[in-house]
This record gives structure tokens, C-alpha cells and sequence, in this order.
């Protein structure tokens, strides 16, 4: 099972676009939460991590064809999509990357800046100190739009990470293929 959900994992990233990021199908098979119209699915580059070591957090949205959601900027629009991220005691966020948005003429006036495709926003984390099995809480919300109709909408996941000798798994070439992305 594990070599499977690898598997698919590493078909996720071969399917990976730099401009419009379409994920596999196959991959969101797996364990996901959000509704319909845009699910959300988390996982990390490794498995376990030495003390002081930094490791990704990706939290990815698949958005269903003909539906787009918002940035994090609170534009007082449209509801802006928010991550929280619940951590254990010494995990601590070094960075967050966000995908570039997509700037759209808003029917009402002005411009919109949202996410029409799949996307993947990545939080650079540190292990302080050693930790015991834990796990990482992600909860997010939204508000998902297709061209008549908005919902709002909510999604929570867990994974788990511990400290000990580094352990990498099978989604950290395709992480570190994107944070090279994310660069340019």
C-alpha cells in the first residue's frame, strides 16, 4: 500500500504544469476533505527529520474544472482562502510560499486575483526539538466560485511527523521540484 500511495504520489508531480499545476486524478484518490467543487490534500517531504532539520508542508487544493477559488488577500470582495496551521511544541513555520494568481477583471469593476486550477501552497518548517510522533493540523476555508454560483467551504487534515535520523519519502523530489519552480 505504501509503494502505491508513493507511486501515485510521484504520478501527481510528473503531472504537475508550471503554469496551471493539473494534478493527477489518481493522486486525490487518497485521503483529502473540502467538498466537491475543491478538495484539499496535505502530505510532507519526509517522514522523519533530525532536530534543527527543515522539511516541507504542502497543502494542495485540486479545484474541479470551470470553478476557481481566491488568494489569501483579504480584498473585502470575495472571502479570501486561509490556512492555519496547528503545531506541535517545536515545529515552527520558516516560510510560506503561495502560487502566483491568476488577475481577472472583476464584472463588477475592478480586478480579481484568484486561483482558476489547481494549486499548492508550501510552509518551509523547522523540528526545534525532538518530538514525538505528532501531528501537523491543517485547517482551511474558502470560498469556491464557478460563474453563477459561490459556496463557502472548510477542509481539515492531519499528518504526522517525528524527529530522528532524516528520513525522506516518496513526495520530496517532486516538493523540491516545485520550491526550484517557485524561484524562478
Amino acid at each position: 500500500m505504501k509503494n502505491l500511495i508513493c507511486l501515485l504520489g510521484i504520478l501527481f508531480f510528473v503531472h504537475v504544469h508550471i503554469k496551471g499545476q493539473s494534478f493527477d486524478r489518481n493522486f486525490y484518490d487518497l485521503s483529502s476533505d473540502g467538498m466537491e467543487q475543491l478538495n484539499i490534500r496535505i502530505f510532507t517531504d519526509y517522514d522523519k527529520i533530525e532536530i534543527g532539520g527543515e522539511f516541507v508542508l504542502a497543502v494542495c487544493f485540486d479545484l474541479e474544472e470551470d470553478w476557481h477559488t481566491y488568494t489569501a488577500m483579504n480584498t473585502g470582495k470575495n472571502r479570501p482562502t486561509s490556512i492555519i496551521l496547528s503545531l506541535p511544541d517545536g515545529i515552527v513555520v520558516n516560510d510560506t510560499i503561495w502560487p502566483g494568481p491568476v488577475v481577472v477583471e472583476s464584472s463588477k469593476g475592478g480586478t480579481n486575483m484568484i486561483y482558476d486550477s489547481d494549486f499548492m501552497v508550501l510552509y518551509k518548517l523547522c523540528a526545534n526539538k525532538k518530538i514525538n510522533p505528532s501531528k501537523i493540523g491543517v485547517n482551511a476555508s474558502f470560498q469556491v466560485c464557478s460563474s453563477d454560483l459561490c459556496m463557502l467551504g472548510e477542509a481539515s487534515l492531519e499528518t504526522q511527523i517525528v524527529t530522528g535520523e532524516n528520513k525522506k519519502n516518496c513526495f520530496y523530489d517532486g516538493i523540491q521540484k516545485e520550491l526550484k519552480l517557485r524561484k524562478k
